[in-house]
């Protein structure tokens, strides 16, 4: 990963990517954790998140903000932000992370 690298954590439609790379243009493009330099216990963390969201998260219902409640949404919201405190960590600070949960009513870097 370059030094300077942006990333993006943002869940969308099942089977979508969640990790993003984003171009000096602002252009997002799917990104992969082996190819990022994530460890294989990141990138496996990451695939749990995925796979827990997918349980849970209807894009179809309620305009794309249904879980099954509250207290799910507000637990695959935190654990989104700290896969994102993972990244930064692993990649010694050498990309910003940032994080888009809006469809869930949370949004920040």
């Amino acid at each position: 990963m370059a030094v300077g690298a942006r990333l993006l954590l943002k869940p969308g439609e099942p089977g979508d990517a969640v990790l993003w790379s984003i171009d000096t243009r602002g252009r997002p493009t799917p990104a992969d954790a082996d190819e990022v330099g994530l460890s294989d216990e990141l990138a496996d963390r990451i695939e749990e998140w995925v796979d827990a969201l997918d349980g849970v998260y209807d894009p179809d219902v309620d305009g794309g903000r249904s879980f099954g409640s509250e207290a799910e949404r507000q637990a695959l919201v935190a654990e989104g932000y700290a896969i994102a405190a993972l990244i930064r960590e692993e990649l010694d600070g050498d990309a910003t992370v940032s994080c888009d949960f809006s469809p869930w009513g949370s949004r920040a870097s």
